[in-house]
């Protein structure tokens, strides 16, 4: 389904054609249908998804920035962040950001481009 962008349907269709006995159980059906959702209304809102590198257990860690409209002045220099909008991925290092932060960032933009089909081009803006 994540690969050819499948609905359920069509990728079950396909699996019972390939294997006459396929019956996934209802916990796998629900897990499905629910990757389904995600797929075709998964992509980022018009304003886009701000994520934020945390500090964690080994290395910073993306975490989204839940709320209203954050603006340039309000982003924390000690970090970095991951800007996700339908057009673009822009990644912003904070004037005291640690590397770890910048490379955890740079990782995060690569995972968004590879699991949800984000701009190739990233836009990079330093404090």
């Amino acid at each position: 389904m994540w690969r050819h962008r499948l609905p359920f349907n069509d990728a079950f269709a396909r699996c019972k054609a390939g294997r006459g006995v396929t019956s996934p159980n209802s916990g796998f059906i629900a897990a499905l249908l629910g990757l389904q959702e995600k797929l075709t209304d998964g992509a980022p809102p018009a304003a886009g998804r701000l994520y934020r590198m945390a500090p964690f257990y080994t290395a910073p860690r993306a975490r989204l920035v839940e709320g209203s409209a954050v603006s340039r002045a309000e982003l924390d220099p000690r970090t970095a962040f991951v800007l996700h909008t339908r057009e673009a991925l822009y990644l912003w290092v904070g004037a005291h950001a640690h590397p770890d932060y910048e490379a955890a960032a740079r990782e995060w933009t690569r995972l968004l481009q590879r699991f949800e089909h984000a701009s190739a081009e990233v836009s990079l803006e330093r404090q």
